[in-house]
């Protein structure tokens, strides 16, 4: 049976949807279903500058793609899955690639889900643009799946009817590690506390109050602090504090200097990290730290693989972080501004017995809640037995 996958891959930096979705794409491969990907063009906001040109080639890219979904609709698909973005531009696009693909499909054992990553739908209301769009396109499928139940319910408010709505968690790529290995880690045998921010560097992700808690820090009397920032810098319509990458890299580059002129307190700056790589800064973090106010934060994939590796994470309350962890396997901030990061990483940093307690819990809860076989699972019997799991 073949899958068609529609969903965005920006060419530079991270996008958590991209990877949940093609977590989903080689699970299923791995399975033995057949699959073809359309990828639809995203704009480089990672520029400082988007010429009249970048948008020539992207109308031209989004050309393309729409002829490319309209030959599909006459592929034998077993299923359609559709990786929605949430602005009125990103819905028409993958709206439009959509209908195209299932234009005269009415066979029964067809099935079209539609897959939510983001938050922003929750800011709309029931009569404005965005949700009658929104209605437009849930009207061709047969699902709707989201990240947690209080994202199912706005769902529900928006006028989506409740049947169709499905909750399935987000996952990490990695098994994760064994509680031998995070309780030896954070032993801190080396006397140094590593401490990571991996994401976009979207301001409201948090990375100025990061840095601005790293440069207040002071570590425990014989102990270093090792910290990262790993990720590209990002402009966003929700940027807040920087609206331009010039700017945002001015400011990121002096606090860096301002850091690293500690001989206690050291900074390391990346621009990215993938796979095994990835895997290592989780390994060797003791703390993780996301204190997002991302608007359209949903369930962060780097939160859930922090956990996988035994990470104390220090987090907030957007999107469905409060459905991701608890009490004990983070400290939740309700306001994470920097004087609250601070205090938060300066607890995990001094009482090394609550950081262990708090990493083993985030590893508990991965086990148990993000278990990858379990949420490919879920996928397997939503999109070819029309089962839905765990509701």
């Amino acid at each position: 049976m073949k899958t068609l996958f529609i969903y965005s891959k920006p060419k530079k930096g991270f996008s958590g949807q991209a990877a949940a979705t093609e977590l989903i794409v080689e699970g299923l491969s791995d399975r033995g279903y057949s699959k073809v990907k359309l990828l639809t063009p995203a704009l480089d906001r990672t520029a400082s500058k988007i010429s009249l040109l970048v948008y020539l080639f992207y109308l031209l890219s989004l050309t393309k793609c729409f002829l490319s979904a309209g030959v599909l609709r006459f592929s034998s698909l077993a299923a359609v899955h559709v990786t929605l973005g949430q602005t009125p531009i990103a819905m028409l696009r993958d709206g439009i690639c959509l209908f195209l693909s299932t234009l005269g499909r009415r066979s029964s054992s067809f099935v079209c889900v539609v897959a939510l990553n983001g938050s922003l739908f929750s800011e709309w209301h029931h009569g404005c643009l965005e949700a009658r769009l929104f209605r437009w396109i849930i009207k061709r499928c047969d699902y709707v799946t989201c990240l947690g139940a209080k994202h199912k319910e706005i769902l529900v408010e928006l006028g989506i009817p409740r049947s169709k709505v499905v909750i399935v968690p987000n996952v990490s790529e990695y098994s994760g590690a064994s509680a031998r290995f995070v309780q030896t880690k954070h032993e801190l045998g080396d006397k140094v506390i590593r401490i990571l921010f991996l994401s976009s560097l979207i301001d409201t992700k948090g990375f100025p109050e990061y840095l601005e808690a790293i440069h207040g820090l002071s570590p425990p009397e014989g102990f270093k602090i090792h910290a990262t920032l790993c990720g590209p810098i990002t402009i966003t319509p929700y940027s807040e504090r920087f609206r331009s990458f010039d700017e945002a890299q001015q400011w990121v580059n002096k606090k860096i200097s301002l850091i690293n002129g500690s001989p206690s307190v050291h900074l390391e700056r990346m621009e990215q990290a993938k796979g095994i790589e990835k895997q290592a800064l989780f390994e060797q973090a003791h703390i993780f730290v996301l204190p997002s106010r991302y608007k359209v934060e949903a369930q962060p994939l780097v939160v859930i693989e922090a956990m996988a590796f035994g990470c104390a994470v220090v987090t907030s309350t957007v999107g469905e972080l409060p459905s991701t962890v608890d009490d004990k396997s983070a400290i939740i901030l309700e306001d994470p501004n920097t004087l609250n990061v601070t205090q938060a990483i300066a607890t995990l940093c001094n009482d090394d017995e609550l950081r262990a307690k708090i990493a083993l819990g985030g590893l508990s809860r991965f086990t148990r809640d993000f278990n990858r076989e379990r949420y490919l699972e879920r996928w397997e019997h939503l999109m070819f037995k029309r089962q839905i799991l765990d509701q």
